[in-house]
């Protein structure tokens, strides 16, 4: 009923100041209707063209079973997030998002859809526990990075923790899946999970969006990911490239 409202309220809104944003957009999914606030061109682009990578995400999703534990960093809006908690009947979503625009916008998606299994932190993983600068800007909400590899007019320091603190101290379930999508950023995530890599509770895939002209920024390369990776006992099964991105399955 609210979510009818909303629509009605933000058709209504439009058609009297000419405006396209904000409304919400409902997407057919798992015979069930998930509705998501799109409020300009780049969140259209995230939500109704899946981001460019509607094959990887639905790759992803077909692969989640429903005990698993997902984390998702770098979660952006959510619609990864959201799709696969449908999904996740026993487990759940545990999803990271450090810029402060992007993460409203991702607890406005769960709120509208009464989502209960997906909790979230607004903060980013890295090797170490400390505060970081992270480069973004407030006109379109594009993808943030702790390096300016963009040019972003727009900067704030953000708290970065190790995913091994959040399952060693503060006790969060070891990931049974991991999504990784951080501008650059993915060997500090890796390397602030070395220990739940090599635990017996180890995540049993990972899927990781490399960037290959942005890791360079973090004194790193697509060959050292893998290399690492090998170390911990995975092995690089799937790889779709797309331009300067590779999208990547572990197990």
């Amino acid at each position: 009923m609210k979510s009818n409202l909303l629509k009605f309220l933000s058709k209504i809104y439009r058609l009297l100041f000419f405006w396209k944003y904000p409304y919400i957009y409902s997407l057919n999914f798992d015979k069930a209707k998930i509705d998501f606030f799109i409020t300009n061109r780049v969140d259209e682009f995230r939500i109704k063209k899946w981001g460019g990578e509607e094959g990887y995400v639905r790759y992803i999703l077909s692969k989640l079973k429903p005990h698993d534990n997902l984390y998702i960093v770098g979660a952006s809006v959510g619609f990864t997030s959201i799709l696969a908690s449908s999904r996740l009947l026993r487990g759940g979503v545990i999803a990271f998002e450090p810029d402060a625009i992007v993460y409203k916008k991702f607890l406005d998606n769960i709120k509208i859809n009464k989502i209960k299994n997906i909790k979230t932190f607004k903060y980013a993983l890295g090797e170490r526990r400390t505060r970081k600068k992270l480069f973004y800007v407030t006109d379109n909400n594009m993808s943030a990075s702790m390096i300016n590899v963009r040019n972003f007019n727009k900067s704030t320091y953000v708290l970065v923790v190790p995913m091994d603190d959040l399952v060693e101290k503060e006790k969060l379930p070891y990931p049974t899946v991991v999504k990784i999508d951080v501008e650059g950023a993915e060997m500090n995530v890796l390397k602030g999970m070395k220990n739940v890599l090599k635990s017996k509770h180890k995540p049993r895939m990972m899927f990781i969006e490399i960037h290959k002209n942005y890791l360079k920024e973090f004194n790193s390369s697509e060959v050292d990911l893998v290399k690492y990776l090998k170390k911990m006992n995975y092995e690089l099964k799937k790889k779709i490239v797309r331009n300067q991105e590779v999208l990547c399955e572990f197990r």
